[in-house]
């Protein structure tokens, strides 16, 4: 990892704290540690908070060199530093148009497995690919609500071409969302691949068990001492199926004579009645929202209001399955141009943006879930 030097000295030389900083551009001293210590690159957003704090264009704080210094030399590099070719969003909330264009949306690199140089490196690779993929998405998402469906089709398929790229599931979800819109595009034949199962490191051979050829040996040695037992029971078997027989025969016997004697002391016939058939056990739906408390911190402030990222989970009990969500008109917290339904599948996390304008302390978005004939609710609550 290489540490961001120039971003450290230009709050150093204001004589700032971590915290300082992390309350005038609106997040928290652990994830402006972090950007110090090269272990997360800001997001465009932050990005330009952070220029504007300092007085410095991007390349002056160290915003634009890589995050990471994996031993992949410029290849990983170079990845790294294609999050800066992601358009961002301004503080004035418009989107300057003469950004985006074909050129200048760069689909993340996938991790390789195959030229992995340890197992960290590939994981850290994976997990910035996926950070840089949502981020694309991100960008379409707020350009398809500000009518830009141009940029916002292109940004989508960027997105869906690097989680196709890793088989990440990700990827149906964000071709739903654009063939709902109308941004569709043909589908790609990566996703319909398959996924080459993961070669075995030289050192993850292992030797064979001998306990489990110790556990062998015993089968077979209880093996035989069965088929020992079944030869020595055959011989008396003959003289036991004789007095059985006879045995069987006299309780038959008694049986019929009892069955005859019920039969004529019993005219008249019972009606049935038919069985009722077993109840179909009722579903259990538990809808979860995270964060369910929103606050100054966790949301962005934007000239629409207070941008939200929202992650939506529904559990239903033996099930899985897609389900629909709607904002009630119960919800006492005001939205602009933000989603008011949309889809999900049971057991997955659900991702959506809303931009909110609080009044007060208090106030209430209240999501209803539907499964079936089934519907459970959940709300988030805004603490100011």
């Amino acid at each position: 990892m290489a540490p961001n030097r120039r971003l450290k000295q230009a709050r150093e030389l204001r004589g700032w704290s971590q915290a300082k900083v992390a309350e005038e551009i609106g997040t928290d001293a652990t994830t402006v540690s972090r950007w110090e210590r090269g272990v997360f690159s800001p997001t465009p957003y932050f990005r330009e908070r952070l220029c504007k704090l300092f007085g410095k264009n991007a390349e002056e704080l160290g915003l634009l060199e890589s995050a990471y210094a994996l031993p992949e030399g410029e290849q990983s590099r170079a990845f790294f530093q294609s999050s800066t070719a992601v358009p961002s969003f301004q503080a004035s909330g418009a989107w300057p148009k003469e950004e985006v264009y074909a050129g200048n949306i760069v689909v993340p690199m996938p991790p390789s497995w195959a030229k992995r140089t340890d197992t960290f490196s590939y994981i850290m690779h994976s997990a910035a690919h996926d950070q840089q993929a949502h981020m694309l998405w991100g960008d379409a998402y707020v350009r398809a609500l500000h009518g830009q469906r141009a940029e916002a089709q292109r940004l989508g398929e960027a997105s869906l071409s690097a989680f196709e790229q890793v088989g990440h599931l990700n990827a149906a979800a964000i071709r739903e969302w654009l063939n709902q819109r109308d941004l569709t595009s043909p589908p790609s034949s990566t996703a319909e691949a398959p996924t080459a199962p993961l070669p075995i490191l030289p050192d993850q051979h292992q030797k064979p068990d001998r306990r489990l050829l110790h556990g062998k040996g015993t089968g077979i040695v209880l093996i035989l001492v069965l088929i020992a037992a079944l030869v020595f029971a055959g011989f008396s078997f003959a003289q036991v199926y004789q007095t059985a027989t006879a045995s069987s025969r006299a309780t038959k016997a008694a049986a019929q004579a009892n069955s005859l004697a019920e039969l004529m002391s019993d005219l008249t016939p019972t009606p049935v009645l038919p069985s009722s058939s077993p109840s179909t056990p009722a579903l259990t739906l538990r809808a979860k929202i995270d964060p369910d408390r929103l606050t100054s911190r966790n949301c962005f402030p934007d000239s629409l209001g207070y941008r939200c990222d929202l992650h939506l989970w529904l559990f239903v009990s033996g099930h899985q399955g897609p389900f629909t969500w709607q904002i009630s008109s119960a919800s006492t917290l005001a939205l602009a141009h933000s989603p008011l339904q949309g889809n999900g599948t049971s057991g997955s996390w659900t991702q959506i943006t809303v931009y909110i304008q609080p009044e007060r302390e208090g106030q209430q978005l209240i999501f209803t879930f539907f499964f079936a004939s089934y519907t459970s609710t959940a709300a988030v609550v805004w603490e100011g």
